[in-house]
């Protein structure tokens, strides 16, 4: 019986992190900087204040590369005069960004994300036109612990390979012989298999419609250790966290 219930609640509780589909860090490698939008934003204290105040008012105090579509967002019935109300204080960009715009569209779906080192405010669909492939290295979260398989004690081969009269001779076989061969066999199925389960918990629990097999365009794969996920911006928002 699979022990799929234990692991769904694992994964629900992890978050994945994404690499890029083609790096490799040296041994030494510099830690990447971190993304502009987790800078911390020292206060934001806006009453009835125009959404165009504010956001001059975040890239001034954070030095932070920030890029507002403006007709993206007037598309949908927001423009710098809409009026946003928020207290806040040492939080990072993304939580101001992500309470005010949530606040100024009511609800019209507006985002950001960061690109080249530049957020980028927009509304949620121009966000998800663009197909994103990422790897989240998933070893973590479907390695299994086989339970130890006893050695074999091959008493028989052992007797006739010390006692025969020629000497020096033997069998190939010697008093220990290990399982493990059957043991890595059967981790490999194990994760192939709790892969699987983590892809279908995906595919149900994030934006059903958007992947393939349900009609969108949206696709994920398991290759070695690893998923790799094509899929809009906001897919790769909530897998990573």
């Amino acid at each position: 019986m699979r022990r799929f219930t234990s692991f769904a609640v694992v994964v629900l509780v992890l978050v994945l992190t994404p690499v890029g589909l083609h790096a490799q860090a040296p041994a030494a490698a510099t830690p990447a900087a971190p993304s502009p939008a987790n800078r911390a934003a020292p206060t934001a204290n806006f009453t009835g204040v125009a959404l165009g105040d504010a956001i001059d008012y975040i890239r001034d105090v954070t030095q932070a590369n920030l890029h507002v579509n403006w007709r993206a967002l007037e598309e949908v019935g927001v423009g710098k005069d809409t009026v946003v109300n928020l207290r806040l204080r040492n939080v990072p960009i993304k939580t101001v960004l992500r309470l005010m715009l949530n606040e100024a569209g009511g609800g019209t779906g507006l985002t950001y994300y960061v690109a080249d080192g530049v957020i980028e405010v927009t509304t949620q669909e121009l966000a998800d036109k663009e197909l994103i492939t990422k790897v989240y290295p998933i070893d973590d979260l479907i390695m299994d612990f086989p339970d130890p398989v006893p050695p074999e004690f091959n008493i028989q081969s052992t007797a006739q390979t010390s006692g025969g009269g020629g000497g020096g001779g033997s069998s190939g076989q010697g008093l220990i012989q290990s399982g493990s061969t059957g043991n890595d066999n059967q981790a490999r199925n194990n994760a192939q298999e709790r892969a699987q389960d983590l892809i279908k918990i995906i595919q149900d629990s994030i934006q059903p419609n958007v992947w393939k097999e349900n009609g969108g365009m949206a696709s994920i794969h398991f290759f070695k250790g690893s998923l790799i996920v094509t899929a809009p911006r906001s897919v790769h928002q909530a897998l990573a966290g």
